[in-house]
């Protein structure tokens, strides 16, 4: 498989020199082609900021991100916006949808900035939206769909430009259980048919079941990680809960 990312030496800290703190310490993490990552641990730990330094929304204090062999860290903040828009997707807990666009205009945002031609827009537009089961909301605003609309669109538009890797921060924080069941299978459907590259934050153990390894941060440290490999998502879900008890976190099983 293809190395799509790899992260050296990441250090992330806040504070000034009499109180800091660091959120990140010494990360390493390496992302094949066509995985699907969860990344877990008690709140606080740092999994967010993991994220966002991976997906260069956050700059860390050292270390070294490549994204497909290019070294991000050092782009002009010009260059990273554009390598952002063309090469990453990202997908919110909050949709991030522009109200006073249709759903399709939203889903065609990162094409339009890029200047791509009207004909390849509607093509594209119509592609992802058949993919998630959207054609029919095409013409509506954010605020006339439900969440899980909003969130399919939210991923339609992550995908629209083919990105080489898709972020997303606790894609389903925002939705009632049946919704979220349904986004997940999206994204798991995405990463199986499409050979998607994804990086999921999750506190929640049954999204992570969906994914096929895990990352789990602790104090800002990468502490261990489970292969989902052969197992059922079942036996996957049970293991993600006892891991997740070992940090003494709350679960509850659900599956």
């Amino acid at each position: 498989m293809e190395t799509i990312l790899t992260a050296t030496d990441l250090n992330k800290e806040y504070g000034d020199k009499n109180n800091r703190f660091k959120a990140l310490d010494n990360v390493n993490v390496t992302v094949q082609e066509g995985e699907f990552i969860g990344i877990m641990g008690p709140s606080g730990a740092g999994k967010s900021t993991l994220l966002n330094a991976l997906a260069t929304i956050d700059l860390p204090t050292s270390g070294h991100v490549k994204i497909n062999g290019t070294e991000v860290l050092t782009m002009s903040e010009k260059q990273l916006s554009q390598f952002r828009r063309e090469k990453l997707g990202f997908i919110f807990q909050d949709y991030n949808l522009l109200d006073t666009l249709k759903i399709s205009e939203n889903i065609a945002l990162p094409l339009t900035i890029s200047k791509v031609s009207a004909i390849e827009i509607t093509a594209r537009v119509e592609e992802v939206a058949d993919f998630f089961g959207i054609h029919d909301l095409l013409d509506k605003f954010p605020n006339q769909v439900s969440g899980g609309q909003k969130q399919r669109a939210a991923i339609a538009r992550a995908i629209i430009t083919k990105p080489d890797l898709i972020f997303a921060d606790e894609p389903t924080g925002a939705l009632d259980s049946k919704n979220a069941q349904s986004i997940l299978q999206c994204l798991q459907d995405l990463n199986h048919k499409e050979n998607a590259t994804i990086m999921m934050v999750t506190h929640d153990a049954q999204a992570a079941s969906f994914s096929k390894r895990i990352l789990f941060i602790k104090d800002g440290i990468v502490s261990h990680e489970l292969m989902r490999g052969s197992k059922t998502q079942h036996h996957f879900f049970k293991e993600i809960l006892a891991a997740m008890e070992s940090f003494g976190e709350e679960t509850s099983d659900v599956i």
